[in-house]
């Protein structure tokens, strides 16, 4: 039987979750209701579920909220790197687990997010990016983002879509 593999699924690595809580202590609030989600960041728990499953592996991405919201394009630029350079552990330690990531990026950084996705995806082993449905509130076909959409193009990866409000 073919393992069932979840394209979508969300962590948060321990060491991105207490960057970003240092980086922006505005989300103390949305990180204590996060922290209430243990499978984000418990592996022990989210394995007893996948074990339950079968052979089960899965995709992994960082949830809301988006690096964007949280962080001035600097702060959020590195962590996204940090970010990926966890997923990209966690897959490595991992790999009957989580076969792959789609990295993160924070695009209010254009430029500087065209760069992490190319290191991401030739460096890290990332499969695509994860991007929002809007950047800080702006919408995505603003020419100012079409260098992303160019590089993932170049790149041949996808792009995992987020809804957010």
């Amino acid at each position: 039987m073919s393992p069932i593999i979840d394209i979508y699924t969300h962590i948060f690595p321990q060491h991105f979750f207490d960057e970003m809580l240092k980086v922006t202590p505005m989300t103390g609030n949305i990180g204590a209701r996060l922290r209430s989600i243990t499978k984000l960041f418990d592996l022990d728990a989210r394995f007893r579920d996948m074990d339950a499953i079968g052979d089960y592996r899965q995709v992994i991405s960082l949830p809301n909220p988006a690096i964007e919201d949280i962080a001035p394009p600097d702060a959020g630029l590195r962590l996204a790197r940090i970010a990926n350079d966890d997923m990209a552990e966690l897959c490595r330690k991992y790999p009957d687990r989580f076969p792959a990531f789609a990295a993160a990026l924070c695009l209010t950084d254009v430029e500087g997010s065209v760069k992490e996705a190319r290191r991401a995806v030739k460096d890290l082993g990332a499969k695509g990016v994860l991007i929002y449905t809007n950047i800080a509130g702006r919408p995505l076909d603003e020419p100012q983002f079409e260098p992303i959409f160019a590089c993932m193009a170049e790149l041949d990866a996808p792009i995992w879509l987020h809804p957010v409000g």
